[in-house]
């Protein structure tokens, strides 16, 4: 219900505020903005903000890169975000001890599904074997991998 969402932006908004070096405060008001109120626009204004306070944030990268597959039909962009949330998260995440690999999956399978929906088959394959590597459950992952792998040999197979 929005009187919800219109009652939870402002301790959302002084969240971010007092930390504006938290990323969670940015990617749950962008999620409410995007998804529970329909406002697709101030959501990216706000990750741009907090890619302005956090250069180069996986988390932050990958719900801009949300909005403008989901909301703003862009695959392109999408793409080139989500492209570059993997390499950021390279830099950021991959030299830790304890990454964070749940957003990197997340990006991944974003990627495989773009690439899927584009007809880039071969491409949708290797994302998805990537994210299976990060993933909670890699057998429902297969299952989508042996799903498409008959149809990367079919140029422009059925969906």
């Amino acid at each position: 219900d929005n009187s919800d969402v219109r009652e939870i932006l402002p301790w959302l908004k002084i969240a971010q505020e007092l930390d504006p070096e938290e990323p969670l405060t940015y990617t749950v008001t962008a999620y409410w903005l995007r998804s529970r109120m329909n406002k697709p626009h101030e959501a990216e204004r706000l990750l741009r903000e907090g890619l302005k306070a956090l250069p180069d944030h996986p988390a932050l990268q990958f719900e801009l890169g949300r909005i403008y597959f989901e909301n703003q039909k862009d695959s392109a962009r999408a793409r080139n975000i989500w492209e570059h949330a993997v390499k950021s998260w390279q830099k950021q995440e991959g030299v830790k001890a304890d990454p964070d690999t749940f957003i990197l999956e997340q990006i991944l399978t974003h990627l495989a599904k773009l690439e899927e929906e584009a007809g880039n088959l071969p491409l949708a394959i290797s994302y998805w074997e990537q994210a299976k590597v990060y993933a909670r459950k890699p057998d429902v992952i297969q299952q989508r991998i042996d799903e498409l792998a008959p149809r990367k040999l079919v140029p422009n197979g059925p969906p």
